[in-house]
């Protein structure tokens, strides 16, 4: 019997370079919890990681012969999405500040949520479908946020601030719009290459994060070599090297794999929030992130059926959560 166009070969290779990817990924919240509110301020933060991050893509395209020359109505698109990211990080990272007994975790978990509201938009504004996947991994989302936000929570136990919750929530849909964003994007006829079109979004985002910063009179000056190796690690690292190991392997492994893979991005950013920062998590709250990460993964594979076909790349979407 021949083998399925649809059911890829494993590269195993790929699966492990994904793997890499999604762990580097999960340092993200470890390292923001590091800096924010001390020595830097959310959008400030959010300016370092995107400006440094932003240079080492472009010298990575620059490295490899790309180039990084962009039409003007995909520099538009850039921008807009730079506007988008830099809302979802300075949101993600205010989250992670207020959530103090269980940010880095819950936080993340929450922003992986923007899966789902962009597997909703292919499926409602693009018609793209999404099937009984989609249908029970929304229902599971919202179970989970309601099991977080405390509705089933006895009282006298600890629970989540709202304003946290919300912040969380509010990161995956900022972030979902600036995916949608790129892809629309990459589908012009005289699209770039996607790290260009990273690199020029990353920096729009550096630019917008830094106005907020100014505005919200943040301290921006970064002390000590601790906080430096936080930034780095946020800009070479996780802006840098995770995504690209991710954009570079993901369409190698089949979109099942992948999508299990990125879970360990939200899972081991949650245990490294209790390993490295005390967070605690209620067994009500561990119950509603699995929920969220059942959602977020019937979401994803249900976004990736159709792009399996064709031998199609994956788009930014596709990708998870890079933050």
């Amino acid at each position: 019997m021949s083998e399925s166009p649809s059911e890829p070969r494993v590269d195993w290779a790929s699966a492990a370079r994904v793997a890499c990817g999604a762990l580097l990924i999960a340092c993200a919240p470890l390292l923001v919890k590091n800096v924010v509110p001390d020595p830097l301020g959310p959008a400030a933060c959010c300016f370092w990681r995107t400006s440094l991050g932003g240079l080492a893509l472009a010298a990575f395209a620059l490295v490899r012969g790309s180039s990084l020359r962009v039409s003007r109505p995909v520099a538009g698109l850039a921008v807009l999405a730079g506007v988008f990211f830099a809302l979802d990080l300075v949101m993600w990272h205010e989250a992670i500040r207020i959530m103090t007994r269980a940010g880095a975790g819950l936080a993340t978990v929450l922003a992986n949520t923007q899966v789902v509201w962009v597997a909703l938009v292919g499926a409602f504004v693009l018609r793209e479908g999404g099937g009984w996947k989609l249908a029970v991994g929304v229902a599971s989302a919202v179970l989970g946020v309601s099991f977080i936000a405390g509705l089933w929570t006895p009282a006298g136990l600890p629970g989540v601030p709202t304003v946290g919750l919300l912040l969380g929530l509010a990161t995956g849909v900022w972030y979902a719009s600036f995916l949608l964003t790129l892809r629309r994007a990459q589908r012009r006829a005289e699209a770039p290459s996607t790290v260009a079109l990273m690199t020029w979004a990353s920096l729009a985002t550096a630019v917008v994060s830094g106005v907020v910063a100014l505005v919200r009179d943040e301290p921006m000056r970064v002390e000590g070599a601790s906080a430096w190796g936080s930034v780095l690690g946020l800009a070479l690292v996780v802006q840098a090297l995770a995504w690209w190991l991710l954009t570079r392997n993901l369409s190698r492994i089949p979109a099942a794999l992948g999508a299990l893979l990125l879970l360990l991005q939200p899972t081991f950013a949650t245990l490294g929030g209790v390993a490295f920062y005390g967070e605690r998590l209620t067994v009500y709250e561990v119950v509603g992130a699995a929920l969220i990460l059942l959602g977020i993964y019937l979401g994803a594979v249900a976004r990736r059926r159709g792009s399996r076909s064709g031998g199609r790349p994956r788009r930014p979407e596709d990708i998870g959560r890079s933050s």
